[in-house]
């Protein structure tokens, strides 16, 4: 009985020096996606801390890598400042109305996705184009007030992971996560968490307030929570 409470009183290195209260999640808790075909492939609590503790907001996901350049193509309300060239060729529409070298920065973020694997369809040169990373897909969900997974997953890995607290809940340092890679698994299944579904969008006025919610009053990562929004 003394060993098992001394086993529950016991706190990693990590935990002592941030001041972070255990929760009972370690760095091997497991998650994994609330879809039939994923259902054998899972992420560590690791990977997932590793996605969260790189944001507060979804707004330091959403406006870096390629996308500063891309949202110059829109004015404050989102509406394109030229028309877009259509993403597939239609009789009631002509590519004539925009520039050639509108067309080329249009084409040149079309591109991006065209290698891109999709949840159940490969994209690849030839094919029809993956409509997630395109301006046509970006204006349409900032006018909607809504976010992309593609950019979360897209970007999340650039941002640095900076917070102490959440990892020194699960057993980790800030540089020992700093160095791991995303996994994009684990991308995944935090975006269904946002979402609460497998959807590819999802709202910009609860994305915060759900990442807020995975985090405990003394700034540990709240495994249950977390598990609840998937």
């Amino acid at each position: 009985m003394l060993l098992v409470t001394a086993a529950l009183m016991y706190k990693p290195a990590a935990q002592r020096a941030a001041g972070v209260t255990m929760t009972g999640v370690t760095a091997d808790t497991r998650f994994r996606r609330a879809k039939l075909l994923d259902m054998m492939e899972d992420v560590s609590a690791r990977d997932v801390v590793n996605v969260l503790g790189r944001w507060q907001s979804y707004k330091e996901w959403d406006s870096v890598g390629m996308l500063p350049e891309m949202d110059k193509l829109f004015d404050s309300e989102w509406q394109p400042l030229a028309p877009l060239p259509a993403q597939m060729p239609s009789f009631f529409y002509t590519r004539r109305s925009s520039t050639d070298a509108y067309k080329e920065q249009v084409q040149r973020f079309e591109s991006s996705g065209l290698e891109y694997k999709a949840e159940l369809k490969s994209y690849k040169l030839g094919e029809k184009n993956d409509p997630r990373p395109t301006p046509q897909r970006r204006g349409w969900a900032k006018r909607r007030r809504q976010v992309q997974r593609y950019w979360h997953a897209e970007n999340v890995g650039l941002l640095p992971f900076t917070d102490k607290r959440m990892a020194a809940s699960i057993g980790c340092t800030v540089a020992e996560l700093q160095s791991l890679p995303i996994n994009p698994r684990a991308a995944d299944v935090v975006f269904d968490a946002l979402s609460r579904s497998q959807a590819g969008i999802t709202e910009e006025e609860t994305a915060d307030e759900r990442r807020a919610g995975w985090t405990t009053a003394g700034g540990a990562f709240d495994a249950q929570a977390f598990e609840a929004d998937l």
